[in-house]
């Protein structure tokens, strides 16, 4: 009997010995997929970047269902192509089909929860996701601390959730996915592009119509409003008066005038080529009067500049408007089909700054081409310090050109309003304005705050403080810019430190700023 049930085991063990070495030589065999030419589809907002880690720069912010291909695998990343762009995504943010057609629904991510004291990639990305969704001006660092979970409760009251400042799965599927809460708010504006090149907005979460509420709703109106088709307020609503400029739009694009917003109306709406109200191109509106002769300031000075940079402005940048100015006017004004009378009126000043210019000699340029460089900049002692919120935010909207004036190191570059929340979403003009803003901060994109002074089309200059880092969306097509940058004006320090310690920073090297422009100014 003893000896039966030895030779069972021992049978027992040659058989499982068998079956082992079996397995092992299925795995030697066996093909091993390749990854290169996987295709792959982002499960919501999925941050692009440089290299395989989130201490690399963002180069854009993927829409919910882009479509990747994978080149390698690198740890938890992988090495990717979306369109031209060659960077980086992490694994648990994307969904592998295999190397057919890249157009199966994404999977639903099964979030970690999140609450304070928790740190690492996880919280990295629920930070980013704050400051995509408005919500917070933090600079990422890993750490969910007490500013991050006031933002999280901030969030969570906005949505309708359980405000306890824990980052469940509910609400990391609202932050990443864009999906809509039980009050039917809808997602935020994201960057999607066609052919790795062009870049349009779109909206993620589909049509937009009569009843839709949320700030994709707010999106389209500030759009609306900025094309001269919208006369009301933006708030978000899409009531009577959105659907009726929405048609009124869509006639002048010769879209179906249904007034729903569905994605052939959004990319034909977000696009640069949009017609305006007056059935011309896209323009950026300006805040200002007419200027004419015997006009003076900074706004005859910054006209000045940028005649002078279309070769149509001969005379010494004086901030005087005088014969030669209005001579100069009018010769743009000829070339660029508008009426020449010599007065810069909000019509002339929303063509010389709009980046699409006819320089003289018949050359269809970008007024921003040669606007970017080193100058005097405005008089110290005209730079005024004044509350973002009471006397900034109401007067000028999204889309307002602003000229920005490093007195640091004399440098200057224009920079467009895209919303304004706490502080102003900004984009370079141009590439050309790119260039020397990353060239006054050191060669190089960083969160680092710098005060600087804001010019607006009235003339008007204001202290200011911002940074150069592109991230999440932006809007400007060919700016080499991918995203956008924020500008921080005066505000109280306690609704500062109320935001979070990056706002706090921004408002501490305004007021660094201020001083020595003061110094600057005697």
């Amino acid at each position: 009997m003893l000896k039966a049930d030895r030779r069972f085991r021992q049978n027992l063990w040659r058989l499982g010995a068998v079956c082992a070495l079996m397995l092992c030589m299925l795995w030697v065999v066996a093909p091993v997929p390749a990854l290169a030419g996987d295709k792959a589809t982002a499960n919501g907002h999925v941050y692009f970047r440089k290299g395989p880690g989130t201490n690399y720069e963002i180069l854009l912010v993927l829409a919910p269902n882009a479509k990747l291909d994978l080149i390698s695998q690198e740890g938890d990343w992988y090495k990717a192509t979306y369109g031209k762009k060659t960077g980086y995504v992490r694994q648990d943010v994307i969904t592998l089909v295999g190397k057919g057609s890249a157009s199966v629904a994404p999977a639903t991510t099964n979030y970690r929860t999140l609450s304070k004291g928790d740190t690492g990639d996880d919280v990295f990305r629920l930070e980013e996701a704050l400051i995509f969704n408005g919500h917070f001006d933090l600079m990422p660092d890993k750490k969910f601390d007490e500013t991050t979970e006031n933002a999280i409760k901030a969030y969570q009251k906005a949505k309708g959730l359980k405000a306890d400042g824990i980052a469940g799965q509910k609400t990391q599927e609202l932050l990443f996915m864009g999906i809509a809460n039980s009050n039917g708010g809808n997602g935020n504006a994201s960057v999607s592009t066609t052919d790795g090149s062009e870049t349009l907005i779109v909206v993620d979460d589909g049509t937009l119509r009569l009843g839709s509420k949320g700030e994709a709703v707010r999106t389209l109106q500030s759009r609306l409003q900025q094309l001269g088709y919208l006369a009301g307020k933006v708030d978000g609503s899409f009531g009577t008066a959105t659907e009726v400029a929405l048609k009124a739009f869509q006639t002048a694009n010769k879209l179906s005038s249904d007034g729903v917003a569905g994605s052939a109306t959004q990319q034909a709406l977000y696009a640069s080529s949009a017609k305006a109200a007056s059935g011309g191109q896209t323009t950026t509106p300006v805040a200002s009067g007419a200027l004419k002769e015997g006009s003076s300031g900074d706004a005859v000075k910054q006209m000045q500049t940028t005649l002078k940079n279309l070769n149509y402005y001969t005379g010494s940048l004086t901030g005087n408007f005088g014969p030669i100015t209005t001579q100069a006017v009018r010769d743009f004004q000829r070339a660029n089909s508008l009426t020449a009378d010599g007065i810069a009126g909000s019509g002339t000043l929303n063509k010389l700054y709009s980046g699409n210019v006819v320089a003289k000699g018949g050359k269809v340029t970008s007024s921003g081409t040669n606007n970017a460089s080193a100058g005097s900049g405005p008089r110290a002692s005209s730079v005024i310090m004044a509350n973002w919120y009471t006397s900034i935010r109401t007067k000028y909207k999204a889309g307002t050109v602003v000229t920005i004036y490093d007195f640091h190191t004399g440098l200057s570059w224009r920079c467009r309003f895209m919303s304004n929340g706490k502080h102003a979403d900004s984009e370079p003009l141009t590439a050309s304005d790119t260039t020397t803003m990353v060239k006054a901060f050191g060669g190089k994109h960083t969160w680092n705050p710098k005060s600087v002074w804001v010019t607006m089309p009235d003339g008007k200059t204001y202290i200011a403080s911002m940074h150069d880092m592109p991230h999440l969306t932006g809007s400007i097509r060919d700016n080499n810019f991918d995203g956008h940058l924020c500008i921080h004006f005066p505000r109280e320090m306690k609704e500062a430190e109320e935001t979070g310690p990056y706002a706090v920073s921004h408002q501490e090297e305004i007021l660094a700023g201020w001083a020595q422009t003061k110094k600057m100014a005697n």
